[in-house]
């Protein structure tokens, strides 16, 4: 469970409190703009082996009230609970009536109950445990139907940059005053830029990583480092990030592995401005 609450404490430093949750049968991702004019999408993204157990057999969008779902996580794993399960029933998986099984603390006597669907389509359950003493505590979360605007577009894997996590944080730093980075990728160079500005990466001098540009030819896409602490945290938990073109727009992607099964991504929408020389 720690790798979760740690992974989701830093899109607990966004703005806003609503995130967008998104299920499906390859992933699960929690998403949220990092910023009111929403310029940017942040999301973690989850592979079904990053859990223990992973079951979920169709799309579901959701939203939930993130503060609450990390304070949950994080007080319980403060008093000793090591793990998680999340769960919530799918309505066309089910009756129209949710039969529950309810366990007395020592797990002796179980009972059964049954609840109107009605109450339990915006209720998820996460159930806490204490694997010292098998000891387990269950609370309620909240869900609401999602408008499904909130997600991760298409990207091109075959065309990327990758750089050091430190020198990373010296890009965001460098353009913290700028609403937007424009980021020209050659087979030999990257360069950062916003009017004057410029920091330049080379893969002679082993600054950076570039595959799948030809040569002569030129990437250009535009990126937002708004705002600086969450990516400098987000960088400080990696050894390196990757910036990706989208598929579909002039806007890039970044991407920050954790480990095989989990990564950060952050896209930018079209919603950031740009002067036409720079595109």
């Amino acid at each position: 469970m720690h790798d979760l609450v740690d992974a989701t404490s830093v899109l607990a430093e966004t703005y806003d409190d609503i995130f967008d949750i998104k299920f499906s049968p390859t992933m699960f991702s929690i998403m949220a703009a990092t910023t009111p004019s929403s310029r940017c999408i942040i999301a973690l993204q989850l592979s079904p082996q990053f859990f223990n157990a992973y079951l979920c057999h169709q799309l579901h969008y959701k939203f939930i009230y993130i503060e609450s779902f990390y304070d949950f996580m994080h007080n319980f794993e403060r008093k000793g609970f090591s793990s998680l399960t999340f769960t919530f029933p799918e309505p066309d998986r089910v009756d129209s009536n949710v039969a529950l099984r309810v366990m007395s603390e020592a797990c002796i006597n179980v009972y059964s109950c049954t609840i109107p669907w009605r109450f339990l389509a915006a209720t998820a359950i996460l159930k806490f445990f204490d694997g010292s003493n098998g000891h387990f505590e269950e609370v309620e979360l909240p869900m609401f139907p999602s408008s499904k605007v909130m997600d991760v577009g298409a990207f091109d894997f075959g065309t990327f940059v990758s750089i050091d996590s430190q020198e990373f944080i010296n890009i965001v730093t460098c353009f913290n005053d700028f609403d937007y980075v424009l980021v020209t990728l050659t087979n030999s160079q990257v360069i950062f830029s916003y009017g004057k500005t410029k920091i330049i990466l080379t893969q002679e001098r082993r600054q950076c990583i570039i595959g799948g540009v030809a040569a002569s030819v030129e990437v250009v896409f535009v990126i937002s480092l708004q705002p600086m602490t969450i990516f400098c945290n987000l960088a400080r938990r990696l050894r390196r990030v990757w910036l990706f073109k989208s598929s579909d727009s002039t806007r890039g992607v970044i991407a920050a592995p954790l480990g095989l099964y989990a990564r950060y991504l952050a896209y930018f929408s079209d919603r950031i401005e740009t002067t036409s020389k720079d595109l």
